[in-house]
């Protein structure tokens, strides 16, 4: 699945703050819960998503990593 939001933070923030193992600028991994996920940057807006998570908990993770990054974040 594939969630979009709107941030106004700087890749390196993101990386920082979610402990992403980045592939290229604007593009990094990491594992919540055991699940990988992948995050991308284009602009103000981040794409989270989340491959091999069981689609009923997907929600929930998202924003989980969100509150992270601004805790006042919508999907």
């Amino acid at each position: 699945m594939i969630f979009l939001a709107a941030l106004l933070l700087n890749w390196s923030e993101i990386v920082r703050l979610l402990s992403l193992r980045e592939r290229e600028k604007g593009v990094g991994d990491g594992i919540v819960e055991g699940h990988k996920y992948t995050v991308v940057q284009r602009g103000d807006q981040i794409y989270v998503v989340l491959p091999d998570h069981p689609r009923d908990r997907c929600e929930s993770i998202v924003k989980k990593l969100l509150q992270k990054l601004k805790p006042e974040a919508e999907i």
